[in-house]
């Protein structure tokens, strides 16, 4: 996820989530995010988690980074989350920039801490 590296290390805090039900009868949550990723810069953005409240299932990314090195990004991803320790995710999955980058995401959810972090590797 960044313009001089092939690794960039990212953090995000929740800000908000909204939960809802799903047209399957299962719950989806939308988790509002901020945070930061080496070489890039400071970001926001929406996950939205589905089923909510399950041991796995299916996350989505929709978000906007502002480049240290001025401008903007538009980033979005997808992957599937499983429960790896109480109240802690793996979170693995592909994030696409609007500059048609591809990345390889590793990360974990920690529900105590409301953070979302780990890396972004450009695929190739």
């Amino acid at each position: 996820m960044t313009t001089q590296s092939t690794t960039s290390r990212f953090k995000a805090t929740w800000t908000s989530i909204t939960v809802r039900a799903g047209n399957a009868g299962n719950m989806i949550a939308e988790v509002n995010m901020d945070g930061h990723a080496a070489g890039f810069g400071p970001f926001i953005g929406t996950m939205t988690v589905t089923p909510a409240g399950a041991q796995s299932g299916t996350w989505g990314w929709a978000s906007f980074c502002w480049l240290e090195a001025g401008g903007s990004l538009d980033i979005t991803g997808h992957g599937r989350y499983e429960t790896d320790k109480p109240l802690h995710f793996q979170v693995p999955g592909i994030l696409l920039d609007s500059l048609g980058r591809t990345m390889k995401v590793e990360s974990t959810i920690d529900l105590a801490s409301k953070t979302w972090e780990g890396t972004a590797t450009l695929a190739g």
